[in-house]
């Protein structure tokens, strides 16, 4: 039973006007604010979502949703004009959590072990955009020998975001399983590169070696960029839990398609 909360704000002018308005409407209504809340509420877009989720540590013990106030929010739940109904159906118990994958990736160099979590995807690139030539393998067996841009892998909730504007599938949150995207692969009689992605099950990992000339690699963690020298082996993979994210008794994942992809 959600009985606190923490609000998440981002700096826009709308976020901060309409928080202290949800917030008071919460307390008004029994909820206690409070930092070790049962709900975490982020207003904003989907970058004061994300931001959130990486504030709490991806906690595992809180229920995650979002107050839309950006322009297309696909990971806020709650639209600006619904924030009354939002607060009644709190009151009334009308919600269900829904569990949600994340990816967590681990990058060695002869230094360092550095471990991320993602809720939406990794990209990973030469640190110089240069092209990039990497090694791609999938539980030990050998896929490819990946020329291109980039390679990109995304979670579900993450199918929407970057990696639909690559051609990849649009994959219902309750799925368990990661896409392996190309971005710029390059295809000709010296190098052939998967343009398809491919999908991975949920106990599968995914082990990309940079080759010898080109071991420097930027990778981007849910848009945040992090620089490596000298990387080994990047290994990303589904984390074995699972985060909560509150949902309105109307929910469904195909009415947020039609609305936020399709327009209707």
């Amino acid at each position: 039973m959600i009985k606190s909360f923490k609000l998440y704000p981002n700096r826009v002018t709308k976020s901060l006007e309409m928080a202290p308005l949800l917030e008071a409407k919460l307390v008004d209504s029994g909820f206690v604010k409070s930092d070790e809340p049962d709900l975490a509420i982020a207003v904003g877009g989907d970058g004061a979502f994300l931001g959130m989720v990486r504030q709490t540590e991806f906690r595992i013990d809180l229920a995650y949703v979002g107050v839309n106030t950006g322009t297309l929010g696909f990971l806020q739940e709650i639209k600006f004009e619904e924030i009354d109904e939002f607060v009644e159906q709190l009151q009334r118990q009308e919600y269900r959590l829904e569990e949600i994958a994340f990816q967590q990736t681990v990058v060695k160099t002869p230094d360092v072990e550095d471990t991320y979590l993602s809720l939406n995807e990794i990209v990973v690139r030469d640190k110089l955009l240069r092209t990039a030539f990497f090694d791609v393998e999938v539980d030990g067996n050998q896929l490819q020998n990946f020329v291109g841009d980039a390679l990109l892998i995304s979670t579900p909730t993450g199918s929407t975001a970057h990696n639909s504007s690559y051609g990849g599938a649009i994959v219902d949150n309750s799925a368990r399983v990661l896409q392996l995207n190309s971005m710029g692969a390059i295809n000709s009689k010296v190098y052939r590169s998967l343009i398809n992605p491919y999908i991975i099950g949920e106990n599968q990992k995914i082990v990309i070696t940079p080759e010898e000339k080109r071991k420097d690699i930027m990778l981007q963690v849910d848009g945040e960029i992090h620089i490596y020298d000298n990387a080994m082996s990047i290994t990303t993979m589904l984390d074995e839990r699972k985060l909560k994210f509150l949902r309105m008794k109307d929910y469904t994942y195909e009415r947020k398609i039609r609305e936020k992809i399709l327009g209707w």
